[in-house]
């Protein structure tokens, strides 16, 4: 073997070599925030510092063939140790493509193995799918190498992933740039591409949680929504009944104080007794004074007509019967007045009495002219019993 084919060939694989590391420079610099790890990143200034080192243009009459050799392993070193996918195409129709450690351990395949899509068709290399962001299939002619050779410029930025026999999904990102010869004709190609599978992964997880807790603010809200909808409902009603209720005792108090008749209502369970009218003014009390329980209105019964109250109170807290009985009432001064007392209860679900409500009517004038036209028709009887016996003694 000649010794200048050896340098072309080694010098041609330094070309390629440091071609490969151009392709790789200005993606790096666009993604470091995304791969951010130490040790990558000592790995990645590692090898942009060799880069740097080597990309000046070499002759291969003024290098021995051991330092080209001694170069190529450096470059070949550098590349096998960055955490990133680097494809070397040998020909312009791509059909001898080689990756570095990081492809070959990706696609499980030894070093220096064709990993090239047209040799898979053949059986000669493993057969992956690429995919676009959107899922459809990337053609052979879209793919980044293939598009720098067609083009004979660099494809940058173009993210896809490769889908896997074994149903593994390695998404990635980079650039691709193509190879010259000494005539200006295109070669081969560079690709270089850094796998964002874990970050696609986060981003993924994270827009699910975001999803999730979408879901759950936006169900939550319509829970509260809904709960403020009821008790806006509960709270009307029950506004309306306290207003129902309270002009109902606004009529009962309207009709008390413009009758001469006391409306009461006493309550079973609590033995409280209220009066709809001024029934303190018109027994000759201060307002309040008279307390509102039924065992301290017993006490200003006549003790004569006490004992017949105090039975009909336990017999109607049971009982249905309507209320009717006459009794005397002490007043202010000491008097007492006659009181007729009417009542019907206010029955529950099961038919007990929980409420009474009645009308006490003073009756004290009725029944003094009563006894007094009683006491006119006994003096007449007396007086016609006196004359009939003046006449008969006539």
């Amino acid at each position: 073997m000649s010794e200048k084919p050896t340098y072309e060939r080694l010098e041609q694989r330094v070309r390629e070599l440091e071609k490969a590391g151009k392709a790789l420079r200005p993606l790096l610099a666009e993604r470091s925030s995304e791969i951010a790890q130490p040790f990558a990143m000592v790995l990645m200034i590692c090898f942009l510092l060799s880069v740097c080192l080597f990309t000046g243009r070499v002759d291969a009459k003024d290098l021995s063939e051991e330092k080209l050799r001694q170069r190529n392993e450096e470059l070949l070193s550098v590349l096998d140790a960055i955490p990133a996918l680097v494809w070397i195409a040998k020909d312009p129709e791509c059909h001898v493509i080689t990756g570095n450690r990081y492809v070959n351990d990706l696609f499980r395949v030894a070093n220096d193995a064709n990993v090239s899509q047209t040799a898979a068709k053949m059986g000669q290399a493993v057969k992956i799918i690429h995919l676009k962001p959107d899922g459809t299939e990337l053609q052979a002619e879209e793919l980044p190498m293939q598009q720098s050779i067609a083009r004979g410029e660099a494809v940058r930025n173009v993210e896809f992933s490769y889908l896997f026999p074994d149903g593994r999904q390695v998404f990635a990102i980079g650039n691709a740039v193509p190879l010259f010869d000494e005539d200006g004709r295109v070669r081969g190609s560079v690709g270089a591409f850094l796998d964002i599978t874990k970050i696609k992964q986060a981003s993924a997880t994270i827009q699910k949680r975001t999803q999730v807790f979408l879901i759950v603010a936006i169900g939550f809200i319509v829970v509260m929504g809904v709960m403020l909808i009821v008790l806006a409902r509960m709270w009307q009603t029950a506004k309306r009944s306290e207003e129902a209720l309270r002009e109902s005792e606004d009529r009962f108090r309207i009709a008390g104080k413009v009758a001469y008749d006391l409306i009461y209502e006493w309550d079973v369970a609590s033995d409280a007794l209220e009066w709809f009218g001024d029934i303190d003014g018109l027994m000759g009390y201060r307002k309040g004074e008279i307390s509102r329980d039924i065992n301290a209105w017993l006490d200003l019964i006549n003790p004569e007509d006490r004992v017949k109250l105090e039975n009909a109170v336990e017999l109607h807290k049971t009982s249905i019967e309507p209320i009717q009985y006459e009794y005397r009432v002490r007043y202010k001064d000491g008097t007492y007045r006659h009181w007729n007392d009417h009542g019907l209860p206010l029955l529950d679900d099961k038919g007990c009495p929980y409420k009474w409500v009645g009308v006490c009517t003073d009756i004290t004038e009725r029944i003094q002219s009563e006894e007094e036209k009683k006491e006119l028709e006994a003096k007449l009887q007396r007086a016609e019993k006196m004359e009939a016996m003046g006449l008969m003694a006539g």
